[in-house]
């Protein structure tokens, strides 16, 4: 009897076989014949199988090929890749070989690379399989799946600082940090600053779409112009909401309205008034302010005089925001003289707020309201040999020197006999 040995090696049948080596004892004849030994192989052929794997974008898939069992021969496996949701030439190179196991080898390997991008997107698949083999194999219908892990985040979403002068619109640029395989959906609204939405801006809501591998949109915002002056003023912009898988949406854009309205000059008008009356003069901004303006007045002679033509006046005007008239009032003082009409000047000798040219002057005119005087002259009587004095009078006074010439002119007097002619 001889014992066969057990092994899990695919082979086909084998044989060995037995002859005399050596007799002892009686007288034989022929001992040259040999007897077959044959041992059947009771090793099923090695099934084909594919490992799964899966490796972060940009690396390679190295899938484990592998046979249930040894084989006594050489078995060459052909494999290739297949699409899952992976595509070929965007997310892997597309392969196909040959792995060879020469006879006891049971383990060789298969490598995919795959491709790195700055896509989010979801973790994607592809398959390998069998499409031919030599050798004695069994089944060769398993696949294997290779898994491409997405090494990039989910994008933040951020908004850019815009600046426009007032009327125009405010186009802020709205990115994300990377692209994404999905639609992603943005909702924005605008929130006062210093800028008052209706009056210096639209309130704004609306939502801005990205497609896929789409990092550029924008989001606009009308503005109000205006005749005020006032500084700079400033609205936010800031996310509200969205659908699609982002990261960080905190980030805000800053809208800056720039003003284009100059600072506004003082202007003081011209006034009269008869004497007595009071000079109300008009101070005007030749524009709106966007803040309070106060403006420091002051009167100054000019032929009028302060004391006894009209009171020295000292004041201040307030422009509240949007006003741009207020007036100054100069007091004047009545008499009873004759005199020419006279003048005295409002200037400026001080300001707050943001105001431009205050150079102007006013010029007030005080009217006089007294006639000019009539000249009387007296009866008078005498005795003979002294002097007749006539008195000479005004019916009112008056602001400058008269003079009046006098003559003497017969009645029943004889000039020369009587009296001196004069």
């Amino acid at each position: 009897t001889i014992a066969s040995l057990e092994d899990a090696i695919d082979e086909p049948t084998e044989t060995f076989t037995l002859s005399v080596a050596l007799t002892s004892g009686g007288a034989v004849g022929d001992t040259s014949d040999t007897g077959t030994g044959t041992i059947t192989d009771d090793d099923a052929a090695p099934d084909v199988l594919i490992g799964d794997v899966s490796v972060a974008e940009g690396g390679d898939l190295v899938f484990d090929v592998t046979l249930t069992g040894p084989s006594s021969s050489t078995i060459t496996v052909d494999l290739t890749t297949a699409d899952g949701t992976a595509t070929a030439g965007s997310d892997y190179t597309s392969t196909t070989g040959t792995v060879t196991f020469t006879p006891g080898d049971t383990a060789e390997t298969f490598t995919v690379p795959t491709m790195g991008d700055l896509v989010d997107e979801p973790d994607e698949t592809l398959t390998v399989s069998v499409t031919g083999s030599t050798g004695t194999v069994g089944d060769t219908s398993d696949s294997g799946t290779g898994t491409i892990l997405d090494d990039d985040a989910a994008p933040d979403v951020l908004i850019g600082d815009v600046s426009v002068t007032e009327g125009g619109d405010l186009v802020f640029d709205v990115t994300l940090t990377n692209p994404s395989s999905g639609t992603i959906a943005v909702d924005l609204s605008t929130a006062d600053g210093t800028a008052t939405s209706g009056s210096d801006y639209t309130a704004t809501r609306a939502t801005v779409v990205f497609v896929p591998g789409d990092t550029a949109e924008t989001f606009t915002v009308s503005t109000t112009g205006d005749l005020v002056d006032e500084p700079d003023e400033t609205l936010t912009v800031s996310v509200t909401g969205s659908t699609g898988t982002v990261g960080d949406t905190s980030d805000t854009g800053t809208g800056t309205i720039l003003d284009d309205d100059g600072a506004p000059d003082v202007v003081i008008g011209d006034v009269s008034v008869t004497e007595g009356g009071d000079l109300v003069f008009d101070v005007t901004l030749t524009g709106p302010a966007g803040s309070t303006i106060t403006v420091d007045l002051a009167t100054a002679d000019g032929t009028a005089t302060a004391g006894s033509d009209y009171t020295a006046t000292t004041g201040t005007v307030t422009f509240t925001p949007g006003d741009t008239a207020e007036a100054f009032t100069v007091s004047t003082t009545g008499d009873l003289v004759d005199e020419p009409d006279e003048t005295l000047t409002v200037s400026i000798t001080g300001s707050t707020g943001t105001v431009a040219d205050t150079s102007d002057t006013g010029t007030g005119t005080i009217l006089d309201d007294d006639a000019t005087p009539d000249v009387l002259i007296g009866d008078v009587s005498v005795t003979e040999g002294g002097d007749l004095v006539f008195d000479v009078t005004l019916t009112s006074a008056s602001g400058g020197t008269i003079t009046v010439d006098l003559a003497t002119t017969d009645g029943s007097a004889t000039a020369g006999a009587d009296y001196t002619s004069t």
